[in-house]
């Protein structure tokens, strides 16, 4: 299951479970992690009263497919991003 499908499907559950979302539109955007490619979807939303945006991601580093969310603020997912790019292999494994 990709990252379009995860995001098509958090549009349609999103107002059943009480988040508001600005819009129902979202870009997936794709990166380059430091051993593998990943992609994310991005929302904005309006959480606790602050403009917030979620995300959805998944990447896979040695073959290995990692998925995950985010939730805060636009600085905080660029810091959050940058981690996720520079993920590696454990040389131990």
């Amino acid at each position: 299951m990709g990252v379009q499908r995860i995001a098509d499907s958090f549009t349609m559950q999103a107002p059943r479970s009480g988040i508001v979302l600005a819009s129902r539109d979202y870009h997936v955007e794709n990166f380059n992690g430091a051993q593998g490619p990943g992609s994310y979807a991005v929302f904005q939303m309006n959480y606790g009263g602050k403009n917030t945006i979620q995300t959805m991601f998944m990447m896979s580093t040695d073959g290995r497919v990692w998925y995950g969310q985010f939730l805060g603020t636009s600085n905080a997912w660029a810091q959050a991003l940058t981690i996720l790019k520079s993920a590696k292999k454990n040389p131990q494994q």
